[in-house]
């Protein structure tokens, strides 16, 4: 993926104009890369924030009142300590952009929620490696249905998103609609978009493929590299996704993600839950 261009007549007009990261104080390093080296190809703000909290049991004294002494005093001293750790470690990977350090003693999801309201997008380590290492870690599924905007998942040991080649997984939702429209600033700057739809017997294909056609012929207008394909499978979705791919060599599928609040629990779609769980390539999820 090459740079933005710069010049007015320029095809390529959407832009991402700041994005948002949660750093933590050990393992930060893939997500920090991945989040700074498109900052500085989008020339955006790129906003780090560092946030972890300790919720203290109750520890009752001998007169039967809370006793938290030096535990309490522990934990401040070793949030404070992983906090500035975060911090080097996001101004180093941020030096020469136009950065700011959001620090907050508060959960990371509601951190990185808070400071999204004045971000383009959310880069977030993908879930299976959220708390590997004991760091508390912004839970992507609460970003992806509660921050209102796109959470881009990355996946383990790649420290850069070419976006060369991508796929759009559509199926004509409101979700689905917003994801590509989130995702244009990428769109436009790939070689390739494959607008891949998916059903599950023939009868369905010709109007598939019509819908598919319509958003690929939409994005051309805007200057994308765009076709349309429909693959007749009982595969899972989120498994053809994968598969396409594959195939067209693209590390990013963008896609609708569909889930509801439910008891303060996330119930997702099929589709949303696959792409969530160990992606093997970055995912752009727009709800």
């Amino acid at each position: 993926m090459s740079e933005l261009p710069s010049s007015a007549g320029a095809a390529v007009s959407a832009r991402y104009e700041s994005l948002v990261l949660h750093v933590a104080s050990r393992g930060a390093a893939e997500v920090l890369s991945v989040a700074a080296d498109l900052a500085r190809r989008f020339h955006a703000r790129l906003i780090g924030v560092g946030a972890e909290r300790f919720n203290l049991p109750p520890v009752w004294d001998a007169d039967g009142g809370f006793a938290y002494g030096q535990m309490a005093d522990d934990l401040e001293r070793q949030v404070t300590a992983d906090l500035l750790l975060a911090r080097v470690a996001f101004e180093q990977a941020s030096a020469g952009l136009e950065a700011e350090w959001r620090p907050a003693h508060d959960e990371p999801g509601r951190a990185v929620t808070r400071a999204a309201r004045d971000a383009d997008l959310i880069v977030v380590a993908a879930p299976d490696r959220r708390g590997a290492d004991g760091e508390q870690r912004p839970d992507a599924a609460d970003l992806v249905l509660g921050s209102g905007r796109p959470v881009l998942l990355t996946p383990p040991a790649v420290i850069r998103l070419e976006a060369r080649r991508i796929v759009v997984g559509w199926k004509d939702t409101r979700e689905a609609r917003r994801a590509v429209s989130d995702a244009l600033p990428l769109l436009q700057l790939a070689e390739e978009v494959l607008v891949q739809s998916v059903c599950e017997d023939d009868g369905s294909r010709a109007a598939a493929h019509d819908d598919a056609a319509a958003v690929a012929a939409n994005l051309r207008r805007r200057g994308v590299e765009a076709r349309a394909e429909v693959a007749v499978t009982d595969a899972p979705p989120a498994e053809q996704l994968d598969i396409a791919a594959a195939a067209l060599g693209a590390d990013l599928i963008v896609t609708g993600a569909y889930g509801h609040s439910r008891r303060a629990e996330w119930a997702f779609g099929g589709v949303t839950r696959d792409l969530l769980h160990a992606p093997q390539r970055f995912v752009l999820l727009s709800h």
